[in-house]
């Protein structure tokens, strides 16, 4: 216990900035006053904050919702000040792995103990894995009756995209600094969540403190109940949603992708950007896989074509990672596309049980292959059926303002 409260305190200090005299939450007689603290938030309101934040809102005990994130856009590498929330201004940084990116969270936490939003709060609502700005809001815990509430969104350093060689090392070496932060950071919130059980399990026992909040997306206008134009037996059709960069399983796409096509007719379909686009295409010039790329577009309708003509949703990740769900997959499953997956954890365990696609293993592409190869239109039909029944039981917005509900009723 001594090495985590020191490691914590060093941190504390660099954040450190006085905090106003205690507020008694039981005194708040026309509701709770919410802010969520995110460093990362997206323009176009489709990440977990903005999900918290609509279903807070909607939580008749609730009287105001507040969301303060920096004014830096992660995906897009620029300053931002888009949307009617409280933007904090932070330096910038063009490399995901950089002292700049730390530096910009340090200004992030700093103004986080002195912001206004923060400090009036009945209940602070922190997205993680920013464990400074987390620090922030529990040092300012000490002084003042505030309940606050964790939300994993990602684990470090387990997630951190390093190159294999060297993942093993310095994720050991980093994690002599960073974990008994955040096992300080868990032990003085009032409520972790975890959006995934492979995450939950990890730090798994207190279910008084712990809790399970899966991801989810909102309804959307898309092709549920339409079938593919083309039959499994005469073209496959792959799709891939997002950014592929340095944790995406590239070669395994492009490795399926070459010997699909020696028995079927291939395209694959890339609605996004990333470092790894460039790499790919250089890949499959030499193959007949057909590659059409619309690059980075929020067009509901393109997409929703793109789901529906679609016979599967690419959902690979370097094993070196840890993502349980990736929105991209709840994209496909929300549409009724099956999923091509290889993320360990809660995916692994839905494809397998519902039957809404095939797991993959990197090291044998070759079964993958063969399994596709083999499905009928029949089974491909009844992935479709499973896949929509999978989002609708575990990942709707429905269902997590249901699960958030409880979870904050109970602890208010």
């Amino acid at each position: 216990m001594r090495n985590i409260t020191n490691s914590s305190q060093v941190l504390a200090k660099l954040v450190s900035v006085p905090v106003e005299e205690e507020n008694n939450i039981s005194t708040r007689k026309n509701g709770i006053r919410v802010t969520i603290v995110s460093y990362h938030l997206a323009t176009n309101s489709l990440d977990r904050p903005s999900y918290v934040a609509r279903a807070l809102r909607g939580m008749p005990f609730i009287s105001n919702v507040t969301l303060v994130s920096s004014n830096f856009d992660h995906s897009h590498k620029c300053i931002s000040q888009s949307g009617n929330d409280i933007r904090l201004p932070v330096r910038g940084y063009s490399r995901n792995i950089s002292l700049q990116r730390l530096l910009s969270y340090f200004d992030f936490a700093r103004q986080i103990k002195k912001a206004k939003e923060v400090l009036e709060a009945d209940l602070v609502y922190v997205c993680m894995p920013d464990y400074l700005s987390a620090l922030a809001v529990i040092e300012i815990k000490k002084d003042r009756k505030i309940l606050t509430i964790l939300d994993v969104v990602d684990l470090w350093p387990e997630a951190f995209p390093f190159p294999s060689v060297i993942n093993h090392p310095i994720k050991w070496c980093s994690g002599k600094i960073i974990k008994p932060l955040r096992r300080f950071l868990f032990a003085s919130a009032d409520l972790v969540l975890f959006q995934s059980n492979h995450f939950l399990t990890q730090f798994g026992g207190d279910e008084r403190r712990y809790g399970l909040l899966s991801m989810c997306l909102p309804e959307r206008s898309v092709c549920i109940g339409q079938n593919n134009p083309l039959s499994v037996n005469c073209a496959i059709r792959i799709l891939f949603l997002g950014s592929m960069n340095s944790i995406t399983d590239i070669i395994s796409l492009e490795k399926f992708l070459v010997l699909l096509c020696k028995y079927r007719n291939v395209q694959l379909s890339v609605v996004g950007g990333g470092v790894g686009l460039e790499r790919l295409v250089k890949r499959l010039n030499r193959s007949p896989v057909r590659v059409i790329f619309h690059g980075i577009t929020f067009d509901q309708e393109l997409i929703s074509k793109e789901l529906c003509i679609s016979h599967f949703g690419f959902n690979g990740y370097k094993m070196s990672t840890e993502v349980a769900v990736s929105y991209k997959s709840l994209d496909y499953l929300q549409a009724g596309l099956p999923i091509i997956n290889c993320t360990k954890g809660d995916l692994m365990d839905i494809v397998d049980e519902y039957y809404c696609g095939f797991n993959y293993s990197p090291h044998n592409i070759e079964v993958l292959v063969e399994k596709v190869l083999h499905l009928s239109d029949e089974e491909h039909g009844l992935m479709r059926e499973n896949a929509r029944k999978v989002f609708n039981d575990k990942f709707s917005f429905a269902r997590f303002v249901q699960s958030l509900n409880s979870h904050v009723r109970k602890l208010v």
